[in-house]
């Protein structure tokens, strides 16, 4: 990203879901002409990459896959990896960095130390420096043994340590926090010790640009004679066994109500058990003072292997039914279909319409068909052509219109101290943020006005740097306005003045538009009286 002087760029942190047309004609209604900047109608898409990228929908790859990420127009992807490959994919996607932190451990058990992967030296320094703006999940599954393996008050350190020495580098990272395995009260619990530990310890709130999450319905524990035992999703570090969701007996009843205290395997793809986990993230969220932050899952899909063994498959749920391409080819519709209409006054992103998640990571485009995750397949074993379910994932974000929407989040006011020629000087700005799916390339101007008339103007700046979709980033633009008297004087600012970015909604919709105060107060200091005999 590029910036000019008096413009800071400050990067902290997904349109109604349309008709898809499953496994028929690959077109896609919409897409971009880059060279106008407008949009135009469909292009055959069977083998193409030239639809829109699409910042809500995303991929985790290895270098094997790499293609699939424009094949399937994701707009973000990730490799478990800190560092991205020499060549990202055709589309130019965002990469998002995950960087390791693990508990170190000696011979009687787990330390108070911890490392990370890249550690944090000089080399990582100089990669956060040459590449500014970045996003970075600080861990994987810290909660779980068999990945991060960190208790809760050792993370809260860890990911102040690090988050310290990025910002350091580069104010404009994004900063995640961990995905942990799901969203249970196990995992909340996790995450109020890791809060505390940080409030004890810094004494302020832990600060996270973007909310991260894992979705999978998995079974934390299962009873054995009378006991409760870990198993596939684990007993989180540091916290109550008996908050955990339970093992099913394999028996269809103990499958009926997705609010209970039983995680089947028939409740993978469910989706009203889906949308519980979003929802109590978003209420963790928003009972710790984060709702005006945007959350991502960084990591969904059916975990659960399809191998067809000639009788049915290797694993059935509950009900006799398999993991297979049209079940699969389904939930993708169906997750997307509520990812992108699941809003909330009370609960939402107000940045983002009050959408609860902002984007989303599907896991994955390849792994055997009999591991972990082989049901979700995107690709091919040749890791090129699509499957059945990477063509429906294909054909429902082709589907989508591509749209820009700048929108202010907040005004910076500012109170500084009278001058006595009336002449102070005060710095104001605005935070504003992309809430549309697809990435603002061209300059336009932000402008500040002394009236709500928009005609008195203050200063303009000129934005230049590429304004990512999606909500997950902020930037600002800052002037200086001069000439003040002491008093309270009140400023407008537009985003987009001049009309320059072909938005949805269209120029002059609020959202556009903020406004802010700047208070000039008298430096001199009255002090009472006093008298002595």
């Amino acid at each position: 990203m590029k910036s000019r002087s008096r413009i800071i760029i400050v990067v902290m942190g997904m349109v109604a879901a349309l008709l898809v047309l499953l496994f028929s004609s690959p077109t896609a209604p919409w897409l971009l002409d880059e060279e106008n900047d407008s949009i135009v109608t469909a292009k055959n898409i069977e083998n193409s990459e030239d639809f829109f990228t699409n910042c809500r929908y995303g991929v985790s790859v290895t270098a094997n896959e790499l293609s699939s990420v424009s094949k399937l127009g994701a707009g973000v992807y990730l490799s478990f990896l800190p560092y991205p490959p020499s060549e990202g994919p055709a589309n130019d996607a965002e990469f998002a960095h995950i960087i390791h932190i693990r508990q170190e451990k000696g011979p009687n058990g787990y330390l108070s130390s911890w490392y990370s992967d890249p550690p944090l030296d000089n080399g990582f320094a100089n990669y956060i420096s040459n590449n500014p703006g970045g996003k970075y999940l600080l861990g994987n599954e810290v909660d779980r043994k068999t990945q991060g393996e960190t208790y809760p008050e050792i993370y809260a350190l860890a990911y102040h340590d690090t988050y310290h020495f990025i910002k350091d580098i580069d104010p404009t990272a994004q900063i995640a926090i961990s995905g942990l395995v799901e969203v249970t009260p196990m995992r909340t619990q996790y995450l109020d010790i890791v809060w505390d530990t940080y409030m004890e310890v810094f004494g302020t709130a832990i600060p996270v640009d973007i909310w991260n999450m894992h979705l999978y319905p998995i079974p934390e524990v299962v009873k054995i004679n009378g006991q409760l035992k870990p198993t596939s999703g684990g007993v989180a570090l540091g916290t109550d066994i008996n908050l955990g969701r339970l093992e099913s007996n394999q028996t269809p009843s103990d499958c009926t109500n997705p609010y209970d205290n039983i995680y089947c395997f028939a409740e993978h793809d469910d989706m009203d058990v889906f949308a519980e986990q979003v929802i109590r993230m978003r209420q963790w969220m928003k009972a710790h003072g984060q709702q005006n932050k945007p959350l991502i899952i960084s990591e969904y899909s059916v975990l659960w292997p399809y191998v067809n063994d000639g009788d049915g498959c290797f694993l059935m749920d509950e009900f006799g039914n398999c993991f297979d391409p049209d079940r699969m080819s389904k939930f993708v519709t169906n997750s997307f279909d509520y990812l992108n209409n699941a809003k909330s006054t009370n609960l939402g992103y107000p940045v983002d319409n009050y959408r609860l998640v902002q984007q989303w990571v599907w896991y994955s485009a390849y792994q055997d068909p009999g591991a972990t995750g082989g049901s979700s397949n995107l690709v091919e074993p040749d890791r090129v052509t699509l499957t059945k379910i990477g063509k429906t994932f294909r054909n429902y974000v082709s589907a989508e219109t591509p749209y820009r929407n700048l929108v202010v989040d907040r005004a910076i006011s500012d109170a500084v101290p009278a001058q006595s020629d009336d002449n102070a000087t005060a710095q104001i700005g605005v935070i504003f943020r992309n809430n549309g799916n697809l990435d603002v390339q061209n300059p336009f101007n932000v402008t500040f006005y002394s009236n709500s008339g928009l005609t008195a103007e203050i200063g303009t700046v000129r934005i230049n740097p590429e304004i990512a979709g999606c909500a997950t980033a902020s930037y600002e633009a800052t002037v200086e306005w001069s000439g003040l008297s002491q008093g309270t004087h009140k400023f407008w600012v537009v985003i987009d003045s001049d009309d320059e970015i072909l938005e949805s909604p269209a120029f002059n919709n609020p959202d556009n538009i903020g406004n802010g105060i700047v208070v000039v107060y008298s430096d001199r200091l009255n002090l009472p009286l006093v008298t002595t005999n």
